[in-house]
Parts: structure tokens; sequence; C-alpha cells
């Protein structure tokens, strides 16, 4: 009987134990769950600020999730940091903006890589002091936050970047702060100014944009059959005579003179060649200054001067100690070869002159087959640095009056056997080149690998930072070596090769399928903007564009981020006051768009 009564006890025991069990799981179901889900692990690559970080992170329902101090942990040295408090009695995390993050132990660890349940969970979200709505699951007894609800609440960015199934997380905004307006009330009838394929050869903007005084950006531009030109200033807008049908570029003095840049093809007329190159002085208020042609050689048989000018590459024109300085593509008269040349003026008669001193004759700085241009002013050495894309120096040549050197090689393979189809394939396009207080920036677009797999590979951005001594000994800042073999001789049928090695290489993009196009990199202050096309293979064009920000040291400020407008693939940006500016045309409306990305 005690027996049985003993085994009554302790069923009825068992029995009262488990109905509180089953009470307390729903009472805890009640308070802390609403459905269950299949939490799948994240096996996609994750990046804060362009660099890799494994997570702890789970996919619900087509959406990422992260352990909340994960999240707080890794931007705790970022400008998006924010502290983390836990507060049980009402089931809330507190969390604070600017606020130190406090590590309690065991963030970033990993799991093992499986799928788990997932349940809704019924968390607080106080940001501030203030509450906020947000996706939370329970997995394994940690809160999971949906990801991009964190962006929004915390303001960093989120992305997905498809090309490198990669989410992407960066400490500043992934929101452009773009702004994009119509600057042309009817409509312009011009070729367009985005790159939309992966060309060979530059060329000049319909579209040329340039730093007036200290106002702001201005602009230039003739329509198609066109005799004048229409230059739009910051507070004030003209228009002058097309006094030649070729137009190069167009830059302003400090003191407000604007310099046109223009030219014709040259005529051989009583046995002597005619000037193909014209620079024309204009007030602030459109009134002709001077106009002056020059010859862009002086070289005894004159082979060298321009038949055709502003040909194959685009034209880039600097002011400094006095002396307007132009670099640009021509067709020569010497079997209408194309090259590249620089001339330069000085502002107060339009006579030529060598701002750097020396005297001598600048042509020598244009490179065989030039496809692209850029120039920077060294402070310290007191001249002029160049830097083009030339096919038969087979890289992107660094340049000044004194010497030159490839500081990036193009692949070519050993039986070009002088096929002009395959000598003119670089697998790469200028970007360009500007100074910081410590060093030049190059900026350019190429194929990755020195070798038979460039044909195949996607064209990266990338940038070299370095500086240069009075010997043009070349020091290179930071960056990785980029090795290969390529063909000592374009005119042979089988070349011997050679071994080339490129320094201070930094890649800021990864794609493998899509292409950069006609990167251009401005200066702004103490940080740089680069801006590009985006090709896409399977729509045969460039219908995307992004845009990147990096501190002179080279460090990702705001990584690569999508635009939602055209760009002005073959004029460098304008900075000033904080904003990035530049005009494209929109080919869809035939009008002008003024774009404006506040970088400050």
């Amino acid at each position: 009987m005690k027996k049985f009564l003993f085994m009554r006890c302790g069923i009825l025991r068992l029995i009262s134990i488990m109905l509180t069990a089953v009470l307390l799981v729903d009472i805890f179901s009640v308070s802390v769950f609403a459905t269950e889900t299949l939490a799948t692990p994240t096996n996609s690559k994750v990046t804060i600020n362009g660099v890799e970080v494994k997570f702890d992170a789970y996919n619900i329902n087509g959406n990422n999730y992260f352990k909340l101090r994960d999240i707080a942990y890794s931007l705790a040295d970022t400008e998006k940091r924010f502290s983390v408090n836990w507060v049980a009695e009402n089931n809330s995390a507190n969390l604070i903006t600017g606020e130190e993050y406090v590590p309690i132990g065991g963030e970033m660890n990993l799991g093992n890589n499986e799928q788990k349940t997932a349940a809704l969970s019924n968390t607080n979200i106080m940001v501030n002091g203030e509450s906020v709505n947000a996706t939370v699951y329970l997995i394994y007894g940690s809160n999971y936050f949906k990801l991009r609800d964190l962006g929004t609440i915390l303001g960093f960015g989120v992305d997905w970047d498809e090309q490198n199934q990669t989410v992407v997380i960066s400490s500043v905004p992934n929101k452009a702060n773009v702004e994009v307006n119509c600057v042309s009330a009817k409509k312009v009838n011009l070729n367009g100014t985005q790159s939309n394929k992966i060309e060979l050869m530059g060329k000049d903007s319909d579209v040329q944009q340039f730093l007036y005084k200290d106002e702001g950006m201005a602009y230039a531009y003739s329509a198609i059959g066109s005799d004048s030109l229409e230059i739009i200033l910051p507070n004030n807008k003209f228009t002058v005579e097309k006094l030649y049908p070729i137009l190069g570029d167009v830059i302003s003095d400090k003191d407000g003179n604007i310099y046109v840049i223009w030219g014709r093809v040259s005529e051989i007329v009583d046995n002597k060649k005619q000037q193909s190159i014209f620079i024309s002085k204009y007030s602030s208020n459109g009134d002709l200054i001077l106009s002056r042609g020059i010859f862009d050689s002086r070289k005894e048989n004159m082979y060298y001067i321009s038949k055709e000018p502003f040909s194959g590459s685009n034209t880039v024109s600097a002011i400094h100690n006095n002396a307007l300085v132009i670099s640009f593509g021509k067709l020569i008269y010497e079997n209408k070869r194309q090259c590249g040349g620089v001339v330069a003026v000085d502002l107060n008669y339009l006579f030529e002159t060598y701002p750097s001193g020396n005297g001598s004759d600048w042509s020598v700085i244009g490179v065989d087959n030039c496809y692209g241009n850029d120039i920077a002013w060294h402070d310290k050495l007191n001249e002029f640095y160049f830097v083009s894309e030339g096919t038969e120096d087979r890289g992107f040549n660094l340049s000044s009056h004194r010497h030159s050197s490839v500081i990036f090689d193009f692949y070519l393979q050993p039986d070009a056997n002088s096929d002009t189809d395959i000598i003119s394939q670089t697998f790469a396009q200028m970007g360009g080149l500007i100074r910081t207080d410590k060093s030049f920036v190059f900026c350019g677009a190429s194929a990755k690998s020195i070798s038979e797999e460039a044909k195949n590979e996607s064209q990266n951005l990338f940038i070299q930072m370095f500086d240069v001594d009075y010997d043009h000994n070349v020091t290179y800042i930071g960056g990785e070596t980029r090795e290969g073999l390529t063909a000592r001789n374009f005119y042979e049928e089988n070349s011997t090769m050679k071994s080339v090695t490129n320094n201070g290489v930094i890649w800021l993009t990864d794609y493998s399928k899509e292409s950069v196009v006609r990167p251009q990199i401005v200066r702004a202050e103490d940080k740089f903007v680069i801006i590009w096309s985006i090709y896409e293979p399977d729509n045969e064009s460039c219908k995307k564009t992004a845009y990147m920000v990096l501190s002179d040291e080279g460090e990702i400020l705001v990584p690569e981020t999508a635009l939602d407008c055209g760009i002005n693939s073959y004029e460098k940006p304008i900075y000033h006051n904080g904003i990035v500016s530049w005009v494209y045309y929109d080919t869809s409306s035939s009008q002008l768009q003024l774009v404006e990305l506040k970088v400050k």
C-alpha cells in the first residue's frame, strides 16, 4: 500500500512538473515567439568599408540577420559606433549612437554553419531614448536583427553586390547625397557625354567643364551644327562665335579670363602646312581679347605637326606660372599617325613658353598612339607631370620635360606582327592624375593580369600612389605588385617575351563579369573622389554608374556606391566647397543635367 501511494505521489508530482513545463513553454511562446521559420547560414562574403569580416549571420526569407553586438563590435572604431545596454525588466536593448561599445565577451564567435529554427522576438529597441521598429528573430538563444533595419536606424550603409555575391556594410550611409537638376530649358543636340562601351580610344567631351575663379563649376558646349559656343558661368552666361570647328578644351584663369582651345584640319597651302591649333582668350563677359594659332612641333621636318588636332584622345589643360599647358591627341602629317602632343603658351600674349624654365621642346613628351592624357603640377619640383596611355609604350606613361617611364604595363601577345587591331588593344583605360599634399594619385581601369588572361578579364578600378624626386625616381606608397610577361616587339611574328613588374597597385573593385569604364578622379580637399561607368556585357552597354571617396592616404571613406544618374566620361569633375559637380547629356530627354555630389 505504501509502495502504491509512493508511486501514485511520484506520478502525480511528475504530471505536475510536466504540466508546469507545458504552461511555462506556452507562456514563453506567447511573450517571445509569434511564428517559427527556417534560418539558413549566410554564406555570402561580408565587407565593412571594403574589408572582409566573418559573421555568424543567417538568411531568413531573403533577408540577412546579424547579432546586434557583433555589428556594434565591428563598427566600434568608425563614426557609426554605438553602445548596447540590455534592460531585462522591459525586454529591451538600449542603443546610444556615438558612444563607445564595451564588449561583454563572445562577440564575433562563429556558429557551426547549420540551419536552425528561428522565431520572431518581441525584443524592444530603444535608440537614444526613443522606441524604434526592427525585425528581430530569436535563434538558439540569441537575438538576430534584420541588417537593413539596423542600417536605417543607426545610419550605416547596407548594400548587396550581386556581381560578387557580397553583403556590403559601410560606416557612411550608402544613399548617394546627390542632386540632379536639368540646366537646359530647351533640347540640345549633342553626341553624348557618357561612354557606352569599352572604347579603345579616348575623345573630347561635348560638354567642357572647368572651375571658374572661386565661384564654382562652369561649362561650355556647342550643339551639333551650331556656329556658336555656349559658355555658362556660375553667375553669368554668354555666347561666342565658334571660330574653329573642333573644340578641344575650355579653362579659366584666376582673374576670370576664359581660354578656348580649338582647332581645324590642317591643309597645305602654297607648300606650307597650316596651323591647326588655336587659342582664344575671352573676358568674363565674353569679349574676345586675343586669338592666336600655334604650331605644335618645332622639329625641322615638321612631320609631327598636327594634321588633325584633338583626335583619338581627350584634351586636358592646366594653368600655372602664368602659362597655359595643353596635352592632347592628334593625327600627324607623317602617314596620318596618331600620337600625343604637349604645347604651352603664356597667358598674356599666347606665345609659346615653357613654365618649367628649361626651354626644351615639349613635343617630346607626347607618346605614339596616345589614347588618354592628364596633367598635374608638382609644387616641390616646380614642374608639370603628364600621364598618358600609349600603345607603343605599352602602358600608362609618366613623364615630365626631363624624364619618362612606364608605371603600369599593358599585355601584348608575341605574334602581333604589326597588326594594328592587336597592337591597339590595351585591356585598360585612362583615368586621371591628381596631386595631394604628399603624393600623386593615378587612377585607371585595367585587366588585372599581364598575360593572355587579360583578353578575357574584366576591367577593374585601381589607383597608384607615388612621389617623384628630381631625378624621376618613383617611390610608391602601399599597394601590391603586379607582374607578368609581355612581348618585347610588336613588329615581329614571334617576339620574345619580357618580364614586367608594376608596383604600388591598389585594386578598388573586384568585378568578374562587369567592367569599369572611363573612371574620372578629382581632388576634394583632404580626400579624392572617383566616378565611373559600369559596362554590362549582357546588355552590351553602360547603364550603371558609381562613385567612391578615399582619403589622401588611400583609405576608403565611402565604398563603391551606385549613382542614379549619368556622368561625363571624358571630363574631370569639378570640386568646390564640399561639392563635386559635373554636367552630362541625357540622351533620353536631349537635355543637359547638372549633378552635385556632396562629399563634405
